[in-house]
């Protein structure tokens, strides 16, 4: 009995005359079906049921608000719909006896499709003008990104007391060649800098590299002089200029791995009783430039 009753109210709800309009959503898209009836939360037509938050105008195929239920007009305004009817935007209106719908004879024409083809067609230039503008933007910002740095420094990474070259194939990695003077001639390495948050002030930075770790240079004579090569790993932070953040200082402490002939060189010297004060140097080496963008 349940079943046949609920099959009853179907069969009569799905064939209910309906109200002819064209619904358009807050997201733009438009739907022509018959309006069935409004609930204070939903709206029921031909082609399902709606959400009637999801709606913002309701434009009815009638020829003026008198073929139309004023209920089913004042429920969709009290929900803060926009309704349109014969062309003009309704109002409440006074309850009525249900109205005879409009006539196929109408004159005024309904709103065909091509004015919802030109109003899709207005709303896809404009999205596409919006687009261009935004890639417009981001290209521009890409071109007042630094490309890279020439720093001065001492350290490692520049060779001693040298100067340092960074290439930007990426705001976040780059890759430098440095040179100087390493108490013992000249001094260079490569490497790689990888930087995290490239757009804040404070900017962690992590490297690897390849090249001058460690030197050997005794006073008065030159026959011990010997620069040492080797990879080196290091981590440190770039500290922009607050007038200026295209320069900036970069901090760091680097960890060389010497090759082992250092090692044994260093100790030959320390055990030679001709030669005095030949210290080891440090595990760990510091690093300090200041830089230019460009």
């Amino acid at each position: 009995m349940r079943l046949c009753l609920s099959l009853l109210l179907f069969v009569s709800f799905y064939f209910a005359k309906g109200q002819d309009a064209i619904i358009q959503l807050r997201d733009s898209v438009k739907l022509r079906t018959e309006l069935i009836s409004t609930s204070d939360t939903q709206l029921f037509t031909k082609a399902g049921t709606l959400g009637i938050s999801e709606i913002y105008v309701v434009r009815f195929q009638a020829e003026s608000d008198i073929a139309i239920n004023p209920r089913l007009i004042n429920k969709l305004l009290a929900s803060g719909i926009i309704v349109y009817a014969g062309g003009r935007k309704l109002d409440a209106l006074a309850p009525q006896p249900f109205p005879v719908l409009t006539s196929p004879t109408s004159t005024i024409p309904p709103i065909s499709n091509s004015t919802v083809v030109k109003g899709e067609k207005k709303n896809q230039e404009q999205e596409n003008e919006e687009s261009k503008k935004e890639n417009e933007q981001k290209s521009e910002h890409l071109e007042d990104l630094p490309k890279g740095s020439f720093g001065i420094g001492l350290g490692q990474d520049y060779g001693g007391y040298g100067a340092r070259l960074t290439f930007l194939p990426d705001q976040h990695l780059g890759f430098y060649f440095s040179g100087g003077y390493a108490f013992a001639g000249f001094g260079y390495n490569a490497g790689a800098i990888i930087r995290i948050n490239p757009e804040k002030k404070i900017v962690p930075t992590f490297n690897v590299m390849y090249g001058y770790t460690a030197a050997i240079a005794i006073s008065g004579t030159k026959q011990y002089d010997k620069i040492y090569y080797g990879p080196s790993i290091g981590a440190g932070f770039i500290s922009k200029t607050r007038r200026d953040e295209r320069s900036f200082w970069h901090f760091e402490l680097i960890l060389p791995f010497r090759p082992a002939e250092f090692d044994r060189d260093l100790a030959a010297l320390q055990n030679n009783p001709a030669i005095r004060g030949v210290q080891a140097p440090w595990p760990v080496t510091i690093s300090i430039g200041y830089h230019f963008s460009f």
